[in-house]
């Protein structure tokens, strides 16, 4: 797997002499080949060394919501910088969510039919941004599970028609409606 490592590229005599942004970009973009020895690479996600790695210092979907939001405001919480230059912490939000992914799998593979495979991380070329989904599904799509840790004493449909500010709600109406204003 050919994963340029950031902190290699920025400490490295070549960086510090050269227009940096150039430089990074050059050093950083990955063909199509590596992305999918990559996406490989890092199955497993939370539990591959790699995932761990491959993530580090690099923009997610997880994120991208938060990062967005944070230069519309022009603040940046430090919550921020330590996911990014942390990595991933399992802690009991994480840890919830990996119990019950794997149901909502099922779950969607009997309702639709189709087959989920697993699959890693899958970074743009431009190689600092990238998004993990759950699975890769059928052909030409993928599935992403969400498991809010703070919904975990109540049921789904008590969330959907009482919580106006997850990713989906119900409406007056008793439809599925995705809140715009969610960071996803």
């Amino acid at each position: 797997m050919k994963l340029p490592q950031i902190e290699n590229i920025m400490f490295s005599p070549k960086y510090i002499a050269s227009e940096k942004v150039e430089y990074f970009k050059e050093k950083y973009m990955l063909s199509k080949e590596n992305i999918k020895q990559i996406a490989e690479a890092t199955r497993g996600q939370s539990s591959n060394e790699n995932w761990l790695i491959a993530r580090k210092y690099r923009l997610t979907a997880s994120y991208f919501g938060v990062v967005v939001a944070s230069f519309k405001r022009n603040r940046f919480p430090r919550s921020l910088y330590n996911s990014s230059l942390e990595g991933y912490n399992l802690n009991s939000v994480i840890q919830w969510e990996r119990e019950n992914k794997a149901s909502a799998i099922e779950t969607f593979k009997v309702a639709t039919g189709m087959e989920v495979s697993p699959t890693g991380l899958w970074l743009e070329e431009c190689g600092y941004i990238g998004a993990s989904p759950d699975g890769l599904a059928g052909e030409d799509a993928l599935i992403e599970v969400k498991c809010p840790y703070k919904y975990k004493s109540v049921s789904l449909e008590y969330a959907l028609r009482n919580d106006k500010t997850y990713v989906i709600y119900r409406n007056e109406e008793g439809d599925s409606t995705v809140n715009t204003k969610h960071v996803y």
